[in-house]
């Protein structure tokens, strides 16, 4: 009897760590946490402090049958006004949900009740106009957006606080509010622009910018103050590859020439026929002393402009490290001038010194892609792999025939190992 009243008197549930509270929390369905609040005493406002997220999960939660629009909307309203400590975070991203007044409500109920990261992905219907609310919330650090209209106030004062923000279909009402965006956000750390409508031209001035992730249309780019981008992505979207005129392009030198900081880099076909555009350097005035990985995502190896940028960026980075090429095949690709081209690299003096590792995808070993192999082995004396995948439509014969002719190129260095699968067996 004294055992069983020890227990009783020991409430383990309400002594639980804090910590370990919250771990708990966050790991239940927002409805299961809510109900936790019949546990105990000291349970009843813990679940208060838990994300409010509100996704397909959280509609599927509804075994019976999903609730109305009104009534989904009733039950957040709820919610919201169960929550008296700041909400943190809120995200709601229901597939069914589409644009309306109530959505505005809630976000002005956020916007004064301290709310730091949000998520409103509305995927049904006409995008959402985000409400002036927004604009004027200091306490917003992360911003998520998708399928929404995005217009600046002309009284902007700017969001101090904001760290990350990410756009996804958005449609921006001007082509300059992303610019005037970056301007009035001094902390901004991370950026990511996909699919937005209204982006023709990007002026990147962010002196805290870390993270940059781009992947739309655009027809030019500039980085005007960017000391610590450290890692950028810069491509086009879906396969669309409009035609690039030179007058359209973009000059290549001025677009590297602000990117002291950049380490990992980037780029597709797309941005290479825009830099391609104009006349190309053997190599950038200003090297990129920081670049240790430089990512190319479907080179055509039979487009000189395309090889000769990539080969410039390659010359342009001598502490390169990783070097990584998603191939875009092409019918006829055997290019002579571009054998030409990659055949003179193998005579020069340049060494790229640095070089450990390449890896290239959808390897078919034309004429033009085995020289570059060539190349690269000839050139990287502290090499240690060169991982090559194969396309996945080449036989097992045309596989053992490319492998027995890249392992009789030369090497520069002695360390050097082939691999050429696409289950990282390692073949020579």
């Amino acid at each position: 009897m004294d055992i069983v009243s020890s227990i009783v008197d020991h409430d383990m549930i309400s002594n639980i760590p804090q910590n370990v509270t919250e771990n708990i929390l966050a790991r239940l369905p927002l409805q299961e946490a809510v109900r936790t609040s019949l546990l105990s005493k000291n349970w009843r406002h813990k679940w208060k402090t838990v994300p409010l997220v509100f996704d397909n999960t959280f509609e599927n939660h509804f075994k019976a049958q999903p609730p109305a629009k009104n009534e989904l909307l009733l039950i957040i309203f709820q919610v919201l006004l169960l929550c008296r400590c700041p909400v943190i975070k809120f995200t709601l991203s229901i597939s069914g949900m589409e644009s309306c007044p109530e959505i505005d409500h809630m976000l002005d109920f956020l916007t004064r009740n301290g709310i730091q990261e949000l998520t409103l992905c509305i995927k049904k219907g006409k995008p959402h106009t985000i409400p002036q609310c927004i604009f004027s919330c200091k306490t917003l650090r992360h911003m998520h957006l998708s399928s929404c209209s995005f217009k600046l106030p002309v009284a902007f004062d700017g969001l101090n606080e904001l760290i990350s923000a990410s756009f996804n279909d958005v449609c921006f009402n001007t082509n300059a509010a992303v610019e005037n965006l970056l301007l009035k956000c001094p902390l901004l750390e991370r950026l990511e622009l996909t699919n937005c409508q209204n982006v023709d031209h990007l002026d990147i001035s962010a002196p805290n910018l870390k993270f940059l992730s781009i992947s739309l249309l655009f027809k030019s780019i500039c980085f005007k103050d960017t000391p610590l981008l450290t890692k950028a992505v810069i491509r086009g979207w879906k396969g669309i590859y409009p035609e690039v005129k030179e007058a359209s392009g973009i000059d290549m030198v001025e677009v590297f020439s602000c990117l002291p900081s950049i380490e990992h880099l980037q780029i597709s076909f797309y941005f290479l026929m825009i830099l391609a555009a104009r006349n190309l350097p053997e190599r950038l005035p200003a090297p990129l002393n920081s670049l240790k990985t430089l990512e190319i995502v479907s080179l055509c190896f039979g487009e000189l402009k395309e090889v000769s940028c990539t080969l410039c960026l390659i010359r342009s980075s001598p502490f390169l490290q990783k070097l990584k090429i998603y191939v875009f095949n092409e019918q006829n690709e055997d290019s002579m001038d571009v054998v030409e081209l990659l055949e003179v690299q193998k005579h020069s003096n340049i060494l790229q010194h640095q070089l450990q590792e390449v890896e290239m995808k959808a390897f078919v070993g034309t004429k033009p892609q085995m020289e570059f192999v060539k190349f690269l082995l000839s050139k990287s004396p502290l090499l240690q792999r060169m991982h090559i995948h194969p396309c996945n439509t080449m036989n097992i014969a045309e596989e053992v025939r490319i492998l027995k002719e890249i392992t009789r190129y030369r090497r520069a260095s002695t360390e050097a190992e082939i691999i050429f699968s696409n289950q990282n067996q390692k073949n020579a």
